[in-house]
């Protein structure tokens, strides 16, 4: 099992600055996303300790995904840049989001132009559940996703905030899905809203019965915190929940990582200011 981050630029903090504290930390994966091109020669010499993923683009973050055929000529470019940088970034396999129904008003959606899209990668992909579709939708948008990708399609990105928001419980899913995830994003949320949480800042999601789940069936793949930091001041608090994963889930690694974090103390503090 590894256990990683999403790196992703905020406040014009560069993703090359966070990929620094995950070799601090002794990250052995991280998940990163298309802001990373824009810095490409600051970042490859610091993922070369990483497995990484790829999040492909979001509607609600990016105003285009894979899917939409409107924007095209940005997903052309993306897929040249991936397959062309995948080795570089050591990019081990994509995620990418089904058509999302509920965001159709918004830019038009195909999953024909998706599966296309998405076929055209020189990496494994992962499908993601999202909260605007049921788990019959999505694995029936999967079914069509094997018919298309075949041995391409590794399997099922599990997000437990979307299952949650869906109204399902992500521990019974956890149990009934056991086999078919290879990838899990965890982060805390509140009723109604897709906040990208860490633990214990005002989410409702049963963190500690979901990492007891996870260990329970001996998941072997990847658990990558999906924690947005709105400021540095968020970081500490995403490290904090990161060794809180590692002890539940990795203890051998969270021993380790605790050691690491003394030599480095010095930098960390500066990297994050103090807690109150």
């Amino acid at each position: 099992m590894q256990v990683g981050f999403t790196i992703e630029r905020f406040r014009g903090i560069e993703p090359s600055v966070l990929l620094g504290l995950t070799r601090l930390l002794g990250l052995e994966y991280a998940e990163i996303t298309r802001t990373v091109f824009t810095e490409l020669d600051r970042v490859v010499p610091r993922v070369r300790h990483l497995r990484t993923g790829f999040h492909l683009p979001l509607v609600n973050d990016d105003g285009w995904d894979f899917s939409c055929p409107e924007f095209q000529g940005e997903i052309d470019r993306l897929i040249d840049l991936i397959n062309a940088n995948r080795e570089a970034l050591r990019i081990a396999h994509c995620i990418a989001h089904p058509p999302e129904p509920e965001l159709s008003g918004r830019v038009r959606s195909s999953l024909d132009v998706l599966l296309r899209n998405l076929a055209r990668l020189e990496l494994p992909v992962y499908l993601e559940n999202v909260p605007g579709q049921s788990m019959e939708e999505f694995w029936a948008v999967f079914s069509s996703a094997q018919e298309v990708l075949g041995p391409q399609l590794l399997g099922m990105c599990f997000d437990a905030s979307h299952c949650y928001l869906r109204g399902l419980d992500p521990v019974a899913q956890l149990h009934a899905l056991n086999g078919h995830i290879g990838c899990v994003h965890l982060s805390d949320c509140r009723p109604g809203s897709d906040d990208h949480l860490a633990f214990g800042l005002g989410g409702v999601l049963p963190i500690d019965k979901i990492l007891a789940t996870l260990r329970t069936l001996r998941f072997r793949g990847v658990v990558n915190l999906e924690n947005l930091p709105r400021s540095l001041d968020d970081l500490r608090p995403a490290i904090d929940r990161y060794l809180r994963v590692l002890r539940a889930l990795h203890p051998r690694k969270y021993v380790t990582t605790k050691l690491r974090m003394l030599a480095v103390r010095p930098v960390l503090a500066h990297l994050t200011p103090p807690q109150a």
